[in-house]
């Protein structure tokens, strides 16, 4: 027996659903900070993201950028992944939500070990990502422990200010000026 009280027929879908799903979450009613969550098909909690748009002025408060113009980036107060490859998932959809509110795809965040679980600091995902920062001596010794050539434990990591800028054309985020290259080979 056919059920004549429906108005509209199921609705099928041609497409499958994405692997991840993202949605808006309100915080609250005054704030400026947008919650974004992280769900698979199946509806379990993969990920988080809070995080505001912001204009940065170079003189004022913490410098993330190098140069010296005032830039808009996407501030990532938090961020939290629940499953493998996530975090850059969560990374890239940062970068998304830059692009869409006019940053241009430019993130930044303060790297912090503070409520990580994991043993290896997010310092180092931030960086294997292409995030970078003006603390050049962390950064230097990260590169090295990337490289094989120093041992975790020989790196003191603080909370630090790290940014990123997409790549154009090709260019690589990682790369330095020429200056700060023939510097680093005095360095020990």
């Amino acid at each position: 027996m056919m059920n004549t009280h429906l108005r509209y027929a199921p609705v099928k879908f041609n497409k499958e659903l994405p692997e991840d799903i993202f949605y808006q979450a309100l915080i609250g009613k005054n704030t400026e900070f947008q919650n974004y969550t992280a769900c698979d098909k199946t509806g379990k909690y993969t990920g988080k993201i809070i995080g505001k748009m912001e204009r940065l002025h170079p003189v004022s408060g913490i410098q993330y950028f190098p140069s010296f113009k005032s830039e808009d980036s996407f501030y990532i107060s938090f961020v939290r992944s629940h499953k493998k490859g996530m975090g850059t998932k969560l990374l890239n959809f940062a970068s998304m939500i830059s692009k869409k509110m006019g940053g241009g795809g430019k993130f930044h965040l303060i790297a912090s070990e503070r409520y990580s679980t994991k043993p290896i600091p997010p310092h180092i995902f931030y960086r294997k990502y292409g995030m970078n920062s003006l603390e050049s001596d962390l950064i230097f010794k990260i590169d090295r422990y990337l490289k094989g050539k120093m041992c975790l434990e020989n790196i003191d990591f603080y909370d630090t200010p790290m940014y990123f800028i997409p790549r154009k054309n090709g260019q690589s985020a990682k790369k330095l000026p020429v200056l700060k290259k023939l510097l680093r080979l005095f360095k020990i």
